[in-house]
């Protein structure tokens, strides 16, 4: 995730030096690099929420919290579902 957060910080600084240049060409195409790499970095977030609410749910709950619980995750899935088929189209 790191590495990908570093390379939008690079890519856009390049991204402002060729806009600076007039070059709209190299702009057009580090914009869809970029937008590429923004896809992979929301998707790597989205399927590490995913893992992270997945790992929390093998914890032994107390029975009282568990209808709170469900109803938060049952939310917290139709969230991600939306994202993804933002994204995936």
């Amino acid at each position: 995730m790191g590495a990908r957060r570093a390379s939008l910080r690079i890519i856009g600084s390049i991204q402002n030096k060729e806009e600076g240049k007039g070059e709209s060409e190299k702009v057009a195409l580090i914009s869809g690099y970029k937008t590429k790499v923004e896809t992979e970095l929301t998707l790597t977030l989205i399927l590490t929420l995913a893992l992270t609410l997945t790992l929390t749910l093998t914890l032994p709950l107390p029975l009282t919290l568990t209808p709170t619980l469900t109803l938060t995750i049952t939310k917290v899935e139709t969230e991600l579902n939306t994202i993804c088929m933002d994204i995936l189209g």
